[in-house]
């Protein structure tokens, strides 16, 4: 890339690419573990609002009212308080995501090019290895043809692979011939 002209748009190296690759590893992991709390507070809220609804049934049968009544209603705004909490960190946690995505769209606009070619290379790869394949299964054959037919007819190489040169005596053809294997 050293030869093409620079124009306006910023070129980000390798290394460049994948601190910001794992700067977003780090922030996937971060929203990860709130989303994680956030499921916690969420059981926690379905233990308090369990409790409310024992203590609303306990209410029904005792004789104090007024003292049921303001435990029911304390424990209400204490599940009312962790919903208002858990709303606020998943909006922020919204936000930041969002922001993520914006700063990310530059990064993915250089990238995305890049990877339809590899794919495309790689589709014409896949089109070619079945002629690949056949022309070296073809070559494998002529190759094999060919070194019988030197091992056949080149004493010294017929004698290297122990065996013993000869002629047919009713053709002159020559042969290489084994006896055991």
């Amino acid at each position: 890339m050293s030869g093409a002209p620079k124009t306006g748009t910023t070129i980000f190296d390798a290394s460049q690419l994948a601190e910001t690759i794992d700067t977003i590893g780090l922030l996937v992991a971060s929203v990860s573990d709130r989303v994680d709390a956030q499921g916690k507070l969420l059981e926690k809220v379905h233990q308090t609002a369990t409790e409310a609804r024992a203590a609303a049934f306990a209410a029904e049968k005792a004789t104090d009212w007024e003292r049921n009544g303001d435990l029911i209603n304390q424990g209400i705004a204490r599940g009312h308080r962790q919903v208002e909490i858990m709303a606020t960190m998943t909006r922020s946690q919204h936000e930041a995501t969002n922001r993520l995505l914006k700063d990310m769209q530059p990064i993915l606009a250089i990238i995305e090019p890049q990877e339809r070619k590899r794919r495309e290379l790689l589709e014409r790869q896949w089109r070619r290895m079945p002629i690949l394949l056949a022309s070296a299964v073809v070559a494998g054959i002529l190759l094999t043809l060919l070194g019988m037919h030197v091992v056949g007819r080149w004493q010294p190489v017929c004698g290297l692979l122990g065996g013993r040169h000869g002629y047919f005596t009713e053709s002159g053809v020559e042969i290489c011939g084994f006896r055991q294997w």
